[in-house]
């Protein structure tokens, strides 16, 4: 520790001054913001500064928003494979697996190579998370809790996945789970709903709601919401009252992951770039022709109102 005494020269103290600023400013560069740090992580990435990218990584707190903390754990990953660290690479795959069984890269984000090792991992994990999920739900049953049926429904949509689908005994747990869901929502109390054409809640929010293809092939079942949350409105003036409404397509592949989003009509520019990303992460029950999975274009309306 430096000691000052009154001989000190004032110029040493404008010294030590200028030293304190220094180090504070330091401090405040390490926290850098995490959004700053997954684009500079992913521009090493793309000029193969792959360790580079890992330590900026590592820098993204865990306080993001769940798409910033799904792109992170992402290019995690592909940082980890193209450093050819396969056991490191399997355990962060796990990990996202165990947060989102359902979760997958898509074509756009990730090479086959890539998408191969998730696969394989997923592979390896899947039938312990659906057991698990299982037991948790069956508990829930058993305590009368309310969430019961909601567990057994994202069961359900677990089991669905092609690695569980084709084995046997998942097909004897999902009849299992299908029969505990329809009980728990019998046994559910009816839900109070808000008054016709009033939102629940009385504050900004923001309104998804499917546009109907009239066009449609009969033998095609559209696919089904899963996982579907949209970023907060917060109106960013008084001037901006609403409502504001916008179109939204989304390409959904066979395993029911959004491999792209676009605005066909937009929004408001404070909140079209948050729903794109956000919208990226939704996961879905895939659309099926004659019980197989196919690719489905779905278009949402999605009305921003100030109440």
């Amino acid at each position: 520790m430096t000691r000052l005494s009154p001989r000190t020269p004032t110029a040493t103290l404008a010294l030590i001054a200028l030293l304190i600023v220094a180090a504070a400013g330091n401090t405040s560069a390490a926290g850098v913001a995490s959004d700053a740090a997954l684009a500079r992580a992913k521009d090493l990435y793309l000029s193969a500064a792959y360790e580079d990218a890992l330590m900026v990584l590592s820098n993204v707190k865990p306080d993001v928003s769940a798409s910033e903390a799904i792109e992170a754990a992402e290019y995690r990953v592909f940082c980890l494979l193209a450093l050819n660290r396969r056991a490191e690479a399997d355990a962060a795959i796990q990990g996202m697996v165990e947060a989102d069984p359902l979760y997958q890269p898509s074509e756009a984000q990730a090479s086959p190579r890539i998408r191969a090792v998730f696969r394989d991992v997923r592979r390896s994990v899947l039938p312990s998370i659906a057991q698990r999920a299982y037991a948790d739900a069956k508990g829930a049953f058993d305590r009368k809790d309310t969430q019961a049926a909601a567990k057994f429904t994202r069961l359900i949509a677990l089991l669905d996945d092609p690695e569980l689908a084709g084995q046997a005994t998942f097909a004897d747990l999902r009849t299992l789970a299908t029969g505990f869901r329809d009980l728990s929502a019998a046994m559910a109390p009816p839900q109070a709903l808000p008054a016709a054409g009033l939102p629940a809640s009385s504050g900004p929010q923001a309104l998804v709601a499917p546009v109907p293809d009239a066009g449609a092939d009969s033998r095609v079942i559209p696919p089904e919401a899963l996982s579907q949350p949209v970023p907060p409105w917060q109106p960013v003036s008084r001037t901006d009252r609403g409502p504001f409404t916008g179109t939204l397509q989304l390409q959904i592949d066979e395993r029911g992951a959004v491999v792209d989003a676009t605005l066909v009509t937009r929004i408001h520019p404070s909140y079209d770039n948050q729903l794109l990303k956000m919208a990226r992460t939704w996961k879905f029950k895939p659309a099926t022709k004659n019980g197989v999975p196919i690719p489905y274009a779905k278009v949402l309306t999605i009305t921003l109102t100030p109440q």
